[in-house]
């Protein structure tokens, strides 16, 4: 066979999804044609979807250097770029694509990616849009873009505008019914009937396509048997799902359960929360860009009795495999605050605090309950003491959350509480608040609820975790967004003797704080009505005593509760991965009303 045939060939393999087949091929060929551009960039390609961004950056620069007016090549370094964090490197690199290919839709998305990767999200929503003028029908990157990026900004109602557009003109298309279902979180006009129609619709649309077919999982038949269990994600490093399963995973029964790992996206950074992680692993293995009957093989292969997904419809979600059953019992957990919409998930693991009895109306799964709470909180050790007192001035109040939570009615209620207390402050941080775009709006919805504009104060970000935890100190309270709870901030917040103002909601996003606060023995900051709340935070600001009290007390209260009882947590979640088990083994169906544990 002649040397581009070979290339062709492996060309192919690669984009069949067969990595190891393709990089057997290609990097023979390159030992032959070690200066042949496109053989570079495919090679490079093939390092990138293995997680070796470092490999695929030197690569690609290789390929460029030999070929630099090939379009795709500029634009594959870009995105090599954005993995290794370097997005505003990456920014004219992505523009020079554009300016080499300018009628080609998907690298006027990648340029939106990039361009969002670097906070300049007016720019980013231009080459969206762009985008859209070039192929309006087809362009799953485009809407998805548009919708994630008018999201981080709050504007939900244009999110959705062309999230919906999109699923008219895609109208087979899951993916973009599903980033519009993950955007009616943050809605509170969006009743949680419309939401679970909304996730139901995903599921209708993934059953329009084949899907692989595989050796079914041997029927569960021992109940007792020491159980398999994957866990699924792709935010195993710095991230709120590895700060809530690690206590889980640290304090499991190794006689009863094994867990082992399937990651479904790039390791930037190798963190110290991923090591801490394989450290708790029977075995780790990735996902990363194969195609579903490839990644389907892979998980097969770790012979799973329970496959958990912790990501839900967020980004380097993998549900989708669900629907292949690749392994008896398959459940959805802690990474997202709704029903998958898939029917081939078969319980979603919840508390009784987040979803009551009832909510099984809004579920596509049984809901399998983990007693009063569903989360275990592990401080970071680099979290530093809580301060002695605040600093002086006026009281503050503040949020850390993104700012795709700060809704409509957070605002309002937001603004209620600051006319309450006369001179209060308002501190808000989130990352895209270093756009000024982002700022900008923020201010301007403040305004136009009535607060007067040096009553709101803007923090980007801070360099390290421990700067982050630090800033606490500035706040006297913490008030929580609705209807899209905080999770990791109202944990935070307490650690760090603030208390947190909480309301509880009429779904499970909107319950996940006043369920952590039940934990931590706090019930006294969750309020009923809008009213309660407003009443709750001024009746804060006025107790300074009392205030001066959870400060000095709230870290070794919250230490010593539920919140932080990783043995305790253990045991409920293994108790309900085993009554699954059970229940599979039995072949009995699960009573409607949902289990309790």
């Amino acid at each position: 066979m002649s040397v581009r045939p070979i290339l062709v060939q492996a060309t192919e393999l690669y984009h069949a999804g067969n990595l190891d087949e393709a990089e057997r091929q290609i990097s023979s060929y390159l030992k032959r044609n070690a200066s042949d551009p496109y053989a570079l960039l495919l090679a490079s390609q093939i390092a990138f979807d293995r997680g070796n961004s470092a490999q695929a950056e030197f690569l690609v620069k290789r390929s460029i250097a030999l070929r630099p007016e090939v379009a795709v090549a500029h634009g594959h370094l870009a995105r090599t770029l954005w993995s290794l964090n370097r997005s505003e490197e990456a920014v004219p690199i992505i523009r020079r694509a554009v300016e080499l290919m300018p009628q080609d839709p998907g690298l006027w998305s990648s340029c939106g990616h990039i361009l969002a990767a670097a906070r300049r999200y007016e720019e980013a929503i231009a080459a969206y849009q762009r985008s859209l003028q070039l192929n309006p029908a087809d362009n799953e990157p485009a809407y998805q873009g548009l919708g994630q990026t008018y999201g981080l900004l709050g504007r939900w109602n244009e999110s959705l505008a062309f999230l919906l557009q999109g699923c008219a003109n895609m109208p087979d298309n899951p993916r973009i019914a599903s980033d519009y279902a993950a955007a009616l979180n943050f809605v509170s006009e969006c009743t949680p009937m419309q939401q679970r129609a909304a996730h139901a619709e995903i599921g209708r649309r993934m059953s329009l396509h084949p899907a692989p077919r595989f050796p079914r999982p041997p029927a569960p038949a021992d109940p007792g048997k020491k159980l398999r269990v994957g866990l699924m994600s792709g935010d195993l490093a710095q991230h709120p799902v590895a700060f809530f399963m690690e206590p889980i995973l640290s304090c499991r029964d190794q006689n009863a359960v094994e867990y082992v790992f399937i990651s479904t996206r790039a390791e930037k950074d190798t963190d110290a929360w991923t090591r801490r992680l394989r450290e708790q692993a029977a075995a780790w293995t990735s996902i990363l860009g194969c195609d579903e009957l490839r990644a389907g093989e892979i998980i097969l292969k770790q012979k799973c009795d329970i496959l958990i997904d912790l990501a839900g419809h967020t980004l380097a979600s993998a549900v989708w495999m669900f629907r292949s059953r690749l392994a008896p019992v398959q459940m959805t957990y802690l990474g997202y605050p709704n029903t998958t919409g898939l029917p081939q998930t078969d319980y979603r693991l919840v508390a009784d605090t987040t979803d009551p009895a009832g909510y099984e109306a809004y579920t596509t799964e049984r809901l399998l309950r983990l007693g009063p709470c569903m989360h275990c909180y592990r401080a970071p050790p680099e979290a530093p003491p809580v301060a002695a007192s605040r600093r002086p001035g006026p009281i503050r109040f503040g949020s850390f959350n993104v700012a795709g939570k700060i809704s409509t009615a957070t605002i309002d209620l937001w603004v209620r509480v600051l006319k309450a207390v006369l001179g209060s402050t308002l501190l808000l941080k989130s990352n895209s608040i270093e756009s000024d775009a982002s700022w900008v709006l923020l201010r301007r919805a403040f305004e136009a609820a009535g607060l007067e504009p040096h009553r709101l104060v803007g923090v980007a970000r801070t360099k390290s975790l421990r700067e982050h935890l630090a800033l606490y100190d500035d706040l006297d309270v913490a008030l929580d967004p609705t209807p899209y709870n905080g999770t990791t901030t109202t944990c935070e917040a307490l650690w760090m003797g603030v208390p947190v103002v909480a309301l509880w909601g009429d779904r499970h996003a909107a319950r996940v704080s006043g369920s952590l606060l039940t934990a931590a023995g706090l019930p006294e900051l969750i309020a009923d009505t809008p009213e309660a709340y407003v009443e709750l935070a001024r009746a804060l600001a006025d107790d300074e005593p009392r205030r001066a009290r959870y400060r000095a007390t709230l870290r070794d209260q919250v230490a010593g509760s539920m919140l932080c009882d990783g043995p305790g947590m253990a045991r409920r979640f293994e108790a309900a991965l085993r009554t699954a088990w059970k229940d599979a083994c039995s072949a009995q169906p699960s009573s409607p009303s949902g289990l309790m544990l």
